[in-house]
């Protein structure tokens, strides 16, 4: 079946929420769908000829579609046939690393934490915060089930704070060099 062949969804309905490569989410702007209208999302997705996989989640009344990331132009001709709303691709779309968009995302954060607490990043406050909360699980006392025991909490604590700020400087011996001058 072609995508002229399915039933097009209703414009504005269905939204690209996140694009890699490969891989796409799509989100339905009326939510939640009943079981049907997400299974005809569903069938209408699985009529695009380049997607080869097609993964429907009620609880968020979203798609995730796989596909060959060398197809991604068909896939958003297919999906604009079906009356998705398909943003103008970005060439950062298929070149995008996913862990280079969260560093930047974290870095972003830090920036601007660093401004609004002059002295401080996230370098110092998340440890801190760890080492909070390892403090109010230790003064607590019983541990809940989902809960993680202070000793767990203070390990992260100290364990991030040497991750981000690195090995200790190695230690430096004092050489002095001693000249007699015989006079």
């Amino acid at each position: 079946m072609t995508p002229a062949a399915a039933e097009p969804m209703p414009s504005g309905d269905v939204d690209v929420v996140s694009v890699v490569p490969g891989r796409m989410r799509l989100r339905a702007r009326r939510r939640p769908l009943d079981g049907e209208a997400l299974a005809a999302l569903g069938r209408a997705l699985e009529a695009v000829g380049a997607v080869g996989d097609v993964e429907l989640r009620a609880h968020s009344s979203s798609a995730v579609i796989r596909f060959d990331a060398g197809h991604e132009a068909a896939v958003l001709d297919g999906l604009r046939a079906l009356g998705v709303d398909v943003p103008e691709p970005r060439a950062a779309w298929c070149e995008a690393d996913p862990a280079a968009v969260i560093g930047e995302a974290v870095s972003a954060v830090n920036r601007a934490v660093a401004r609004r607490v002059p002295g401080s990043d996230l370098r110092l406050l998340v440890p801190l915060g760890l080492g909070l909360l390892s403090a109010r699980q230790m003064v607590r006392g019983r541990d809940r089930v989902g809960d993680a025991p202070w000793y767990v909490l203070a390990w992260y604590a100290s364990e991030t704070f040497l991750r981000f700020h690195g090995p200790p400087p190695p230690a430096r011996r004092l050489v002095t060099s001693a000249r007699r001058h015989d006079g």
